[in-house]
């Protein structure tokens, strides 16, 4: 799944994904990236239970667009 790979990326800090049909598990995979400061997934297939998850978990880190 490209989303686990990106998940362990070190070097990437911001990823545009919108409109990829990403769903919960790849929000959640992507989310892990420790070097990302900016990520877009806008126009996916989260739910917004896993919205509100990844917001209050990563807010403080994260700028995070879904």
């Amino acid at each position: 799944m490209l989303a686990g790979a990106l998940a362990q990326h070190s070097t990437l800090t911001e990823l545009y994904s919108g409109g990829n049909q990403i769903g919960d598990e790849g929000a959640a995979a992507l989310a892990q990236n420790a070097t990302l400061t900016y990520l877009n997934l806008f126009n996916n297939q989260i739910g917004d239970e896993m919205k509100a998850e990844l917001i209050r978990v990563k807010a403080a880190s994260l700028r995070i667009y879904i």
